[in-house]
């Protein structure tokens, strides 16, 4: 924290106010959708705060960016506008990647939301309206890329040309574009409105269709694009691929090993099977290498999924039955077709007793439609294992461990028992190694919160690491590469036990403004030797039902930019004594702010220790310069030493968030625990709870007990006690108005320190009686009766029975 504090101290005594910050900057959309390789072209970029933009963070490379500027506008009566335009002039390169590129834009307060381009390999055709009917069809040609917007019930027909026997393929990129949940579907007819084909959801590109079809005749042709449900507005762009290009769904084999030459079979077109060879390229972030199918129509739009790796591959045999399987090297890979409804693959592979093997059967990720089911058995024995979903995922993932030496089964078909020459996967048996990933805990199940680091100069920023830890558990050192001059990184040590660490970053007050993509790196600090990267899935298109996300895309380095000064700082002071089990304690956190900066803060912890929980959403008012955060630990907080980062968030025209510097917190077991008995007094009587002490550790001084949770109109008095066992005795008064019943009590006990320890312990019952009631006096004896008297009747019984309960009732 001492260069955040020297910060603060430069500017008082320069005379500075707080600086004219933005906040966090947020950016919507990006216009136009996309474009052609080879081309220059304006992007306009919409959303708030985007006041100085300083640089596109681009993370795939075929684009570069020669200015960068805000669009502002006249100020109003209330003030200045803010800018929530930038205009970027870009060239994409004319061998650049076709597909999605991913980015974000940098200001000088911050990092926006990540947002994607699209780019493409043909020319582009704007829709123009109108062209909702066939009569108002708009005219285009072949091999274009048909650039639109949905509005609500809207649709929207394109007229072309085609020839008999032309082979014709019009893919829609519509949820892909990650704007908006857009169900689009797609219909072919000819001049009479037939339909020749028609397409909504693909296995290939999820809920964005794709027809193609061989046209019947010469003739004009209308394609038709709209929402399925006839929904659509603003946001629904689309970027529609119409031509002679081959757009297969799978290739078959769907691997091979990374580099070398493969000769793929492309599948799913209508025009038949045709091959190409491949010289297969390294995977990407979500372990996926991407090819692009060409011929004498032109390139495919979007990418072919395929695996590359340095695994042995074999290809199925027909028939592949149980008892005629084709053996499986171990590690090794299979690739097969489930080639008609009913059809199940057979394969076989050697393992030794307790050998841990991972099975895993990639089809649906690879655009197959294949939902697979893996199960081992024995070699002509019983069923051991088998798995349907990974996690959600159509794929599945066997974990084995091989019970004996010997050869064993795997079979591999659909669930729903369909097939088609398009139902291929990849079958991977490989040794269940040691895996590590790290990545950004999600702030919210669907939203980009906290998900890049911005540092302001002079302060502090702070992201949450999790570690996904597969197949061993040890301590973890995390490193980032890549930052700019003044930036100093502070990670601390990832226990065994833990899960999240905090990752701060720390400017110096005269560090220039930059950013960029850095990579980070995990490695395991023991025997295991296990190193792993950094992968972020960013959820992009979401929506009904329940927020779910229906497209997402991955990256593999993190956004971190020096910012702005920010007109406040915070710091931990650090904790001078354990929090022990069911314990408590209170941190204490300072604020600075410059000068004129006035607002409200919300201060919490960046995350808990497992079994600890700590205060949330704290107020800091504009006139306090310290509050404290309250920690409490339950009976199975993981012991050891812990790292805590505090987060303040504040308004700077917008929401800004920094960190304070890590401090370190030991959770240990307390030193004593109480066993208190359970106690029942009456309402105004008085008694005593006794207990015995139990210590397990040392302490110094006098400890103060005190009971806690007592019922009002209880009353006592809290006792001291030294480090020796013995027996405690609290005593009791009960008020007459005490509330009968069962109560809940327990001792808070707090032993004497630099930095007091507090405690919980005991936990018994305390029951509050009614006062017993007083006997009811006898009544008196009946006066004898007299002889001479006539009997009573019914009636006078029945009254003098009543008088009676009545005189006793009274009596009580």
């Amino acid at each position: 924290m001492r260069g955040a504090v020297v910060a603060w101290g430069l500017l008082a005594l320069l005379g500075l106010s707080a600086p004219a910050q933005a906040g966090t900057p947020e950016l919507g959309r990006v216009i136009p959708r996309g474009a052609q390789r080879g081309q220059t072209l304006t992007l306009r970029l919409y959303g708030r705060r985007l006041r100085d933009p300083q640089e596109l963070l681009l993370y795939d490379p075929g684009i570069t960016v020669s200015s960068l500027k805000a669009v502002t506008k006249k100020a109003g009566k209330k003030g200045p506008q803010e800018v929530r335009e930038v205009r970027a002039e870009v060239v994409i390169s004319p061998d650049c990647t076709p597909g999605e590129h991913r980015l974000r834009l940098r200001t000088a307060s911050g990092i926006t939301e990540l947002r994607t381009f699209w780019v493409g390999v043909l020319p582009e055709t704007q829709e123009v309206e109108p062209n909702g009917s066939q009569e108002e069809a708009q005219r285009v040609e072949l091999d274009r890329t048909l650039a639109g917007r949905i509005q609500r019930e809207d649709t929207d027909w394109y007229a072309f040309e085609g020839q008999a026997g032309e082979r014709v393929t019009a893919e829609m990129v519509a949820m892909r574009l990650g704007d908006v949940v857009f169900d689009a579907s797609l219909q072919l007819l000819d001049a009479q409105r037939f339909e020749i084909a028609s397409s909504d959801d693909t296995s290939f590109s999820a809920q964005d269709p794709i027809l193609s079809a061989v046209l019947p005749a010469d003739g004009t042709y209308f394609l038709v694009a709209r929402e399925a449900s006839f929904g659509g507005d603003d946001g629904f762009h689309y970027r529609l691929h119409l031509g002679r290009f081959p757009r297969p769904s799978v290739a078959f084999p769907p691997g091979g090993q990374e580099g070398g030459p493969l000769l793929l079979r492309l599948l799913g077109e209508a025009a038949g099977i045709t091959s190409q060879t491949f010289a297969l390229p390294a995977c990407e972030a979500d372990g996926l290498a991407r090819l692009f199918p060409s011929s004498a129509g032109g390139i495919a739009p979007t990418p072919l999924r395929v695996v590359s790796g340095e695994l042995s591959c074999v290809v199925e045999q027909e028939p592949n039955q149980r008892g005629a399987s084709r053996e499986v090297p171990v590690p090794g890979a299979a690739h097969g077709q489930i080639q008609a409804p009913g059809d199940q693959d057979w394969f076989h592979f050697s393992a030794r007793q307790g050998q841990p093997l991972t099975l895993r059967v990639r089809a649906r990720e690879l655009g197959a439609p294949l939902d697979a089911v893996a199960n081992v058995f024995e070699r002509g024995g019983k069923h051991l294992v088998g798995n349907d979903d990974l996690r959600g995922d159509p794929d599945a993932l066997v974990r084995f461990r091989a019970p004996k030496d010997g050869v064993y089964e795997v079979r591999v078909r659909d669930f729903l028992n369909r097939g088609g020459e398009d139902f291929v996967y990849r079958l991977e048996i490989t040794p269940d190694r040691p895996e590590l990933t790290l990545e950004l805990r999600p702030v919210g199940r669907v939203t980009q919160l906290e998900q890049t680091l911005s540092v302001p100069q002079g302060g502090r920023a702070a992201v949450l690491l999790r570690t996904q830890r597969s197949g061993f558990r040890e301590a973890l050192q995390v490193s980032i590469a890549g930052l700019g001059s003044g930036v100093v990184a502070e990670i601390p040590e990832v226990p065994a036990a833990a899960e999240m660490i905090p990752l701060v970053l720390h400017a110096h007050p005269l560090a220039p403004m930059g950013g960029g993509l850095v990579a980070v790196e995990g490695r395991s600090l023991g025997k295991a030797g296990v190193r792993g990267g950094f992968r972020q899935v960013v959820p992009l298109s979401k929506g009904a039902p329940n927020n779910a996300v229906y497209h997402t895309t991955s990256v593999d380095r993190l956004a971190v930019a020096v910012s702005e000064a920010a007109p406040f700082s915070i710091e931990l002071v650090p904790p001078r004594g354990p929090l022990v089990h069911n314990g408590t304690k209170e941190l204490t956190l300072r604020v600075q702010r410059v000068e004129g900066y006035a607002q409200p803060l919300r201060v919490e912890l960046l995350y808990d220790p497992p079994g600890v929980r700590s205060q949330r959403n704290v107020l800091v008012k504009p006139d306090q310069t310290e509050v404290t955060i309250r920690l409490d630990a339950n009976g199975k907080a993981s012991l050891g030493r812990w790292s805590l980062v505090a987060v303040a968030r504040g308004e700077v025209g917008g929401p800004l968030s920094v960190s304070s510097q890590v401090v370190s917190l030991e959770v240990a077991a307390p030193p004593l625990s109480l066993s208190m008995a359970r106690v029942a007094l009456p309402q105004g009587g008085a008694g005593e709870l006794a207990g015995e002490l139990k210590l397990s550790g040392s302490f110094e001084g006098e400890a103060r007990v005190e009971l806690v949770n007592l019922p009002r109109h209880v009353t006592s008095s809290p006792l001291s006690l030294r480090a020796a066992g013995g027996t405690l005795r609290f005593p009791l008064a009960v008020g007459a108005e005490a509330r009968p019943g069962p109560h809940r009590v327990f001792c808070r006990v707090t032993i004497p320190g630099p930095d007091p320890i507090v405690l919980h312990s005991g936990w018994t019952e305390l029951r509050v009686d009614r006062p017993a009631p007083k006997a009811a006096p006898k009544p008196p004896p009946p006066p004898p009766a007299d002889p001479k008297a006539a009997p009573l009747r019914r009636l006078d019984e029945l009254r003098r029975e009543y008088q009676a309960g009545k005189a006793e009732e009274g009596a009580k």
